[in-house]
Protein backbone atom coordinates (compact mmCIF):
# COMPACT_ATOMS: atom_id res chain seq x y z
CA UNK A 1 0.00 0.00 0.00
CA UNK A 2 1.21 3.87 -0.79
CA UNK A 3 2.11 5.73 2.36
CA UNK A 4 2.26 8.61 0.27
CA UNK A 5 1.43 12.22 1.52
CA UNK A 6 -1.03 14.06 0.07
CA UNK A 7 1.76 16.57 -1.64
CA UNK A 8 3.28 13.26 -3.39
CA UNK A 9 -0.31 12.14 -4.75
CA UNK A 10 -0.72 16.22 -6.39
CA UNK A 11 -4.12 16.02 -5.20
CA UNK A 12 -4.34 19.69 -6.54
CA UNK A 13 -4.02 18.15 -10.04
CA UNK A 14 -6.74 15.49 -10.64
CA UNK A 15 -6.60 14.31 -14.14
CA UNK A 16 -9.70 14.88 -16.37
CA UNK A 17 -10.71 10.58 -16.57
CA UNK A 18 -10.67 10.96 -12.30
CA UNK A 19 -12.77 13.67 -12.47
CA UNK A 20 -15.23 12.07 -14.72
CA UNK A 21 -15.74 9.27 -13.14
CA UNK A 22 -16.35 11.08 -10.07
CA UNK A 23 -18.95 13.14 -11.39
CA UNK A 24 -20.50 10.24 -13.13
CA UNK A 25 -20.34 8.54 -9.71
CA UNK A 26 -22.00 12.03 -8.20
CA UNK A 27 -24.75 11.66 -10.85
CA UNK A 28 -25.12 7.82 -10.27
CA UNK A 29 -25.42 7.52 -6.20
CA UNK A 30 -27.98 10.86 -5.82
CA UNK A 31 -30.14 9.18 -8.10
CA UNK A 32 -29.58 5.46 -6.65
CA UNK A 33 -30.27 7.51 -2.97
CA UNK A 34 -33.24 8.87 -4.63
CA UNK A 35 -35.00 5.98 -5.57
CA UNK A 36 -33.97 3.94 -2.88
CA UNK A 37 -35.52 6.17 -0.22
CA UNK A 38 -38.96 6.18 -2.52
CA UNK A 39 -38.78 2.38 -3.17
CA UNK A 40 -38.67 1.72 0.84
CA UNK A 41 -40.72 4.27 1.43
CA UNK A 42 -43.73 3.40 -0.87
CA UNK A 43 -43.14 -0.57 0.78
CA UNK A 44 -43.58 1.09 4.27
CA UNK A 45 -46.55 3.05 2.85
CA UNK A 46 -48.26 0.53 1.79
CA UNK A 47 -48.03 -2.26 4.20
CA UNK A 48 -48.60 0.54 6.95
CA UNK A 49 -51.80 1.81 5.29
CA UNK A 50 -53.30 -1.84 4.90
CA UNK A 51 -52.47 -2.17 8.48
CA UNK A 52 -54.09 0.77 9.87
CA UNK A 53 -57.30 0.05 7.79
CA UNK A 54 -57.56 -3.88 8.30
CA UNK A 55 -56.92 -2.77 12.89
CA UNK A 56 -59.63 -0.11 12.57
CA UNK A 57 -62.24 -2.28 10.98
CA UNK A 58 -61.27 -5.10 13.41
CA UNK A 59 -61.21 -2.67 16.49
CA UNK A 60 -64.45 -1.30 15.48
CA UNK A 61 -66.06 -4.20 14.99
CA UNK A 62 -64.56 -6.39 17.94
CA UNK A 63 -63.59 -4.39 20.54
CA UNK A 64 -65.51 -2.86 23.42
CA UNK A 65 -65.20 1.09 23.56
CA UNK A 66 -64.20 0.89 27.04
CA UNK A 67 -60.83 -1.05 25.92
CA UNK A 68 -60.28 0.26 22.16
CA UNK A 69 -58.27 3.64 24.41
CA UNK A 70 -54.73 2.25 24.50
CA UNK A 71 -54.85 0.72 20.66
CA UNK A 72 -56.19 3.92 19.29
CA UNK A 73 -53.58 5.87 20.72
CA UNK A 74 -50.97 3.49 19.77
CA UNK A 75 -52.34 3.93 15.68
CA UNK A 76 -52.49 7.75 16.45
CA UNK A 77 -48.81 7.94 17.99
CA UNK A 78 -47.46 5.88 14.63
CA UNK A 79 -49.39 7.83 12.40
CA UNK A 80 -48.24 11.01 13.39
CA UNK A 81 -44.58 9.42 13.43
CA UNK A 82 -45.19 8.55 9.81
CA UNK A 83 -47.01 12.27 8.95
CA UNK A 84 -43.61 13.37 9.99
CA UNK A 85 -41.87 11.02 7.84
CA UNK A 86 -44.24 11.80 5.37
CA UNK A 87 -42.97 15.54 5.36
CA UNK A 88 -39.42 14.90 5.40
CA UNK A 89 -39.87 12.78 1.92
CA UNK A 90 -41.26 15.64 0.41
CA UNK A 91 -38.58 18.21 1.54
CA UNK A 92 -36.20 14.99 1.10
CA UNK A 93 -37.33 14.65 -2.59
CA UNK A 94 -37.12 18.42 -3.51
CA UNK A 95 -33.89 18.96 -2.09
CA UNK A 96 -32.39 15.63 -3.92
CA UNK A 97 -33.76 16.50 -7.10
CA UNK A 98 -32.30 20.35 -7.15
CA UNK A 99 -29.02 18.92 -6.06
CA UNK A 100 -29.18 16.28 -8.58
CA UNK A 101 -29.83 19.29 -11.28
CA UNK A 102 -27.09 20.80 -10.00
CA UNK A 103 -24.74 17.87 -10.30
CA UNK A 104 -26.51 17.21 -14.38
CA UNK A 105 -25.74 21.04 -15.30
CA UNK A 106 -22.20 20.92 -13.88
CA UNK A 107 -21.51 17.59 -15.31
CA UNK A 108 -22.96 18.59 -18.80
CA UNK A 109 -20.76 22.23 -18.70
CA UNK A 110 -17.67 20.31 -17.43
CA UNK A 111 -17.76 17.30 -19.66
CA UNK A 112 -20.09 17.70 -22.84
CA UNK A 113 -19.69 21.60 -23.25
CA UNK A 114 -22.99 21.83 -25.45
CA UNK A 115 -25.38 24.36 -26.00
CA UNK A 116 -28.49 22.22 -26.09
CA UNK A 117 -26.99 19.32 -23.95
CA UNK A 118 -26.37 21.91 -21.05
CA UNK A 119 -29.52 23.93 -21.58
CA UNK A 120 -31.71 20.41 -21.49
CA UNK A 121 -29.59 18.75 -18.52
CA UNK A 122 -31.51 18.44 -15.43
CA UNK A 123 -33.07 15.63 -13.40
CA UNK A 124 -35.04 12.71 -14.57
CA UNK A 125 -37.02 13.00 -11.53
CA UNK A 126 -39.91 15.01 -11.22
CA UNK A 127 -39.66 17.18 -8.37
CA UNK A 128 -43.37 17.83 -8.01
CA UNK A 129 -44.15 14.23 -8.29
CA UNK A 130 -41.87 13.84 -5.02
CA UNK A 131 -43.09 16.53 -3.09
CA UNK A 132 -47.01 15.66 -3.59
CA UNK A 133 -46.22 12.32 -2.76
CA UNK A 134 -44.93 13.44 0.36
CA UNK A 135 -48.00 15.83 1.33
CA UNK A 136 -50.50 13.48 0.06
CA UNK A 137 -49.42 10.91 2.16
CA UNK A 138 -49.07 13.27 4.82
CA UNK A 139 -52.59 14.33 4.53
CA UNK A 140 -53.55 10.46 4.46
CA UNK A 141 -51.98 10.09 7.67
CA UNK A 142 -53.82 12.87 9.24
CA UNK A 143 -57.37 11.47 8.00
CA UNK A 144 -56.39 8.25 9.32
CA UNK A 145 -55.44 9.89 12.91
CA UNK A 146 -59.06 11.17 12.48
CA UNK A 147 -60.69 8.04 11.73
CA UNK A 148 -58.72 6.75 15.01
CA UNK A 149 -60.18 9.61 17.23
CA UNK A 150 -63.27 9.18 15.80
CA UNK A 151 -62.75 5.59 16.57
CA UNK A 152 -62.65 6.20 20.67
CA UNK A 153 -66.22 6.97 20.26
Amino acid sequence: MDNKTPEELDLEKPNKESSEWFAKLLLEESFNGYKTVWDLYLKFYTVFLSVNLIALAAVLEHISQVNRLLIVIAFIAQNAFSLGTAIMIAVFSKKSTARYDVLCRHFAVQYCNHKIIVELSHSPTLSWLGVYGGFANAVSHLALICCWIVGIY
